[in-house]
């Protein structure tokens, strides 16, 4: 006998949500920090307000430098451009519940559970020769690590038709159990739900 997934769950629910950040510094704006984050999760739902959530996170930070200074004990040469890129990955398994039933204009959720996280950086710095102008790129090496780690969603939907809404969403990944790291990596997203 074959059960299809609408006869063990009430309802699956697809999300998918999305934030970009830009800022600029430096005494003319030459440098810039960059944040572009993405989520995806499928929720099934076992009682009408309370899920079972599988969910994926991934979140890059790109940080540009452009400024020229002098390295210490290296004569004739000089810093004129670093970029660091942070890429982190995590892949979730939870509990989803609302605190409005389905259908309701405007509904709350919260979403908590273990996730498996990833961390990959990369980068290069230039250096340039201060007599001749001569240009050195190099590149960082890579470094990857990976820890356990807990994640939590606060999210609040709005209807737009009875099977599809406008979302909003504070999403965090940190390592499990050291909770004061929480407030430190609070992603802000937007983006929609899918009730299939």
């Amino acid at each position: 006998m074959v059960l299809s997934i609408s006869s063990l769950f009430g309802a699956v629910e697809l999300s998918g949500n999305f934030g970009y950040n830009k800022m600029l510094y430096g005494s003319s704006k030459q440098n810039s920090l960059t944040t572009r984050s993405y989520t995806s999760s499928m929720a099934f739902y076992f009682f009408s307000n309370t899920a079972f959530e599988l969910n994926y996170y991934n979140s890059t930070n790109m940080r540009l430098a452009n400024e020229k200074y002098q390295i210490t004990g290296v004569a004739d040469y000089s810093v004129i451009q670093s970029y660091s890129e942070v890429q982190y990955e995590s892949y979730g398994i939870g509990l989803k519940h609302a605190f409005a039933p389905r259908g309701y204009p405007v509904r709350p959720l919260i979403s908590l559970g273990y996730a498996k996280k990833f961390t990959e950086s990369s980068g290069n710095t230039i250096f340039e020769h201060d007599n001749n102008g001569s240009q050195i790129n190099v590149a960082h090496n890579s470094q990857k690590s990976r820890e356990d780690s807990v994640f939590g969603t606060i999210q609040l939907q709005l209807r737009i038709t009875n099977r599809l809404s406008l979302t909003g969403s504070v999403n965090t990944v940190f390592k499990a159990f050291e909770w004061d790291e929480a407030k430190n990596s609070l992603k802000y997203l937007a983006g929609f739900s899918w009730i299939i």
